[in-house]
């Protein structure tokens, strides 16, 4: 029997794997400390912009790196959301310090959230699965299917995540 897990978690598909590299570095010593994302998007996450998460009430995020976009190799949780169009300047600062001090491979990230996206994912707990999985193993919330082998350009999905046999 296949069942499924929680409300819904996001399948970050595609991401730079530097981008990875650097957060799970950080976590792997503050798992608790807040780093950020910015998928190259220009249309807003509607799940995370219209129920932002929290540090209360995380969003569990799968994550594919581009260059091995079948398995799911990293997990993190979203505990906040932001439209980068939005912030105001005094915000804009604390975030820039907190990737200047962190994320030197981002720095830039709220510069032209036109050209490089308008979400910005907070971020803690990234890992590193041990035992990186099939993307196949996702369900796709609104069709009630797994995510598909071929997909063409990186994306998210709103996702479940299968459990139990598929016999």
């Amino acid at each position: 029997m296949v069942t499924t897990t929680g409300h819904w978690d996001l399948l970050m598909d595609g991401v730079y794997s530097d981008v990875l590299k650097e957060i799970f570095k950080v976590h792997q010593h503050d798992p608790e400390r807040v780093l950020y994302m910015q998928p190259h998007r220009k249309t807003r996450i509607t799940k995370l912009r219209d129920d932002p998460p929290t540090p209360e009430s995380p969003v569990k995020m799968w994550i594919t790196t581009g260059d091995d976009r079948d398995r799911v190799s990293y997990s993190a949780e979203i505990v906040g959301w932001d439209d980068k169009t939005k912030l105001d300047d005094r915000r804009k600062k604390q975030i820039s310090s907190v990737i200047s001090e962190n994320q030197y491979g981002e720095k830039g990230m709220l510069e032209d959230p036109e050209k490089w996206g308008v979400n910005l994912l907070h971020v803690r707990r990234m890992e590193r699965l041990a035992d990186p999985f099939h993307v196949s193993r996702l369900i796709i919330i609104s069709t009630n299917k797994p995510i598909p082998s071929e997909r063409y350009s990186p994306r998210h999905f709103y996702v479940r995540l299968r459990t139990g046999s598929t016999d």
